[in-house]
């Protein structure tokens, strides 16, 4: 039963797990089993964006743990605003977050900051993605020497 969100008196786990996101996420602020639920729902969002942005096994746990941190400061920065969705909130942190710790690392240059724009189908394999990825980066490439020739 909740009373109102900042309040919580009881959630069972069905309840929890059958609550949509923006709902869950203004919860999760003051209530641990909905963070953990929240969380536990978008672990998945971060290892496949990792996966999205390196193939190096050791890039890959940090970004994982970029990510986390990306997706927690998500919970705990979400207004649920009328037009705004957690989902592509918590992605935009995400990617964010993951993005800015390989340019620190310097393993990042400019023209594939470009890619945390694609839109990756849910069907995608890894290998379909990382394909896709350096298809972007050679498109990438082209276009910034053609634009240097001019």
């Amino acid at each position: 039963m909740i009373k109102n969100d900042n309040e919580v008196v009881c959630l069972p786990n069905n309840e929890l797990k059958a609550m949509p996101d923006n709902r869950l996420a203004i919860l999760a602020k003051n209530n641990e089993a909905a963070y953990s639920e929240l969380i536990s729902r978008y672990l998945f969002t971060v290892r496949r964006l990792a996966g999205v942005y390196t193939s190096n096994p050791s890039d890959f746990d940090d970004l994982v743990s970029e990510g986390i941190l990306g997706l927690m400061s998500a919970v705990r920065e979400f207004d649920g605003g009328v037009k705004s969705s957690f989902s592509t909130f918590a992605g935009v942190c995400i990617s964010n977050r993951m993005l800015n710790c390989l340019k620190r690392q310097g393993r990042i240059s400019g023209h594939e900051e470009g890619l945390q724009d694609y839109e990756i189908p849910a069907n995608s394999t890894p290998e379909s993605i990382l394909l896709s990825r350096e298809e972007l980066g050679e498109v990438f490439a082209s276009i910034a020497g053609e634009l240097s020739e001019a």
